[in-house]
C-alpha cells in the first residue's frame, strides 16, 4: 500500500468518525430537548448552578425560567453547529475541499457558536458558571474563523492560478 492509499484511507476513517461523532452528538441534542427541563431542575436543585448569582433576581422561579430558557436556546445553536459540520464533511466526502460552500458553512458554525456565547454570558446573570461555557464557545468560534479565513485565501490563490493555465 503507497502512502498515498494510507493517507487517503486516513482522511476516510476520520471522516466517518466525524460524521458518527456528529449523530452522536445529534442524539444527545435530541435527548436534551426532551429532558432538558430535568436536567436544568436538577443541576439548580442540588446547588451545582444558580448559587452565585449576578443579579438580585428576587424569585429564584424566574431565575430558573430564564436558565431553562438559555439552556434550549443553546441546545437549538448547538444543533445549527452539528448540521454545519455534517455538511462540511459531505463536502469533504465528496473531494469539494476548497470551494464557497464550506465557508459559508465554517461561518454558519461560527455563527452558532456566537449564539452560544452571547446567550451563555447572558445566563451568566443568572449563573456564573454558564459563563465558561459561553468562553470556551468563543474560543471555538474565533478557532473556525481563522480556519474560515485560511480557507478563503486558499481558494482565491486556487481560483487565481486556474486563470493562469
Amino acid at each position: 500500500m503507497s502512502v498515498n492509499e494510507k493517507r487517503d484511507k486516513n482522511i476516510k476513517s476520520v471522516l466517518q468518525l466525524t460524521k458518527i461523532g456528529t449523530i452522536v452528538m445529534l442524539f444527545c441534542c435530541l435527548l436534551a430537548v426532551i429532558f432538558g427541563y430535568y436536567i436544568c431542575y436538577y443541576t439548580w436543585d442540588i446547588g451545582v448552578i444558580g448559587e452565585n448569582s449576578l443579579t438580585g433576581i428576587g424569585s429564584d422561579t424566574v431565575a430558573f425560567v430564564l436558565y431553562t430558557l438559555d439552556f434550549y436556546i443553546c441546545v437549538c445553536f448547538a444543533v445549527v453547529i452539528l448540521i454545519g459540520v455534517w455538511k462540511l464533511v459531505s463536502n469533504l466526502e465528496a473531494n469539494e475541499v476548497f470551494v464557497r460552500a464550506n465557508t459559508r458553512l465554517l461561518n454558519i458554525i461560527t455563527f452558532g457558536c456566537g449564539g452560544i456565547t452571547a446567550f451563555c454570558f447572558i445566563g451568566g446573570i443568572v449563573s456564573l458558571s454558564t459563563i465558561l461555557i459561553g468562553v470556551v464557545a468563543l474560543f471555538m468560534g474565533l478557532i473556525v474563523q481563522c480556519v474560515k479565513v485560511l480557507i478563503d485565501k486558499a481558494i482565491d490563490i486556487k481560483e487565481e492560478m486556474d486563470l493562469t493555465i
